[in-house]
C-alpha cells in the first residue's frame, strides 16, 4: 500500500491567453487600438476584473492534472462549466498494491510504503493516525482477496475506501476556474478541498497573477 498526498500541475492552456482576453474585452469598448504591451494589458484585465466584466475571461482556459481522493474528486466534479477525464475503477486493477491520499486530518502521517504484515504502530503517530493506517491496510487486504477469489477489478473496488488515489484532468475556462477557488478557498470547505483549492491558486497565479492574484486572500 502506497500513502500519497495530492498534487496538481498544469498540463495545457491556451496560447497568449492574457492577449486574447485583451482582445476580447476590448471589442466590448471598440477600443482595440490602445492595445500596447504587458503595462496596458495588465491594467486593463485587472480594471475588468475590478468592475466585474469577467466575460471576456471565458475565452481563455487551463487545464490541470490532479491526483485527490476520490472523495475530494467527487467534490470537485459537482463544477460547472467544466470538462473531465477520471482515471477509471473499471479498467484500472490495482494488482500491485493500492494508492491511498493521505487526509488533511492525519498531520503526522507520512507518504511512503505501508506493508500489512510488517505495519506496526508508530510513537510518532496518534492512536487515530494508526487506527486509520490500519483501516487502509484491511481496505487494500480485502480488494486484493476479491481479485484472488475471482472478483473483477471494477467489482473488486466497490469495497475501496473513499481516500482512493483518484487522477484527473481538468479543464475550465479562466472565470470559471476563478469561481471555483473563490468558493473553494474559503473556511467553511472541507479541508482536503481547501487545500487543493489553495495549492491550485497558488500555481495559477503564479503564471497568470493578473487573473489570479487578488483570490490570494485567505487566512492561515
Amino acid at each position: 500500500m502506497q500513502l500519497i498526498e495530492s498534487s496538481t500541475k498544469i498540463v495545457s492552456a491556451t496560447p497568449d491567453a492574457l492577449e486574447l482576453i485583451e482582445y476580447a474585452g476590448r471589442t466590448c469598448y471598440q477600443s482595440r487600438g490602445k492595445i500596447k504591451g504587458p503595462l496596458e494589458r495588465h491594467l486593463f484585465i485587472q480594471n475588468l476584473i475590478v468592475r466585474g466584466h469577467e466575460s471576456p475571461l471565458e475565452h481563455a482556459s487551463i487545464t490541470v492534472n490532479m491526483v485527490c481522493s476520490r472523495i475530494t474528486q467527487q467534490q470537485w466534479t459537482r463544477h460547472r462549466i467544466a470538462a473531465y477525464s477520471i482515471e477509471s475503477r473499471r479498467y484500472n486493477v490495482y494488482k500491485d498494491g493500492v494508492t491511498y491520499i493521505i487526509p488533511a486530518w492525519c498531520k503526522n502521517i507520512e507518504p511512503g510504503e505501508y506493508n500489512y504484515y510488517t505495519f506496526k504502530e508508530s510513537t510518532l503517530y496518534t492512536d487515530q493516525e494508526n487506527h486509520f493506517i490500519r483501516c487502509l491496510l484491511e481496505n487494500e487486504r480485502g480488494y486484493l482477496h476479491g481479485l484472488e477469489e475471482g472478483l473483477t477489478g471494477e467489482e473488486s473496488s466497490q469495497s475501496l475506501s473513499l481516500c482512493l488515489k483518484s487522477e484527473m484532468v481538468v479543464t475550465h475556462n479562466f472565470r470559471e476556474w476563478r469561481h471555483i477557488l473563490k468558493e473553494r478557498t474559503k473556511k467553511c470547505c472541507s479541508e482536503d478541498m481547501y487545500l487543493l483549492a489553495r495549492k491550485i491558486t497558488l500555481m495559477l497565479a503564479s503564471n497568470y497573477k493578473v487573473v489570479f492574484n487578488d483570490i490570494i486572500n485567505w487566512e492561515d
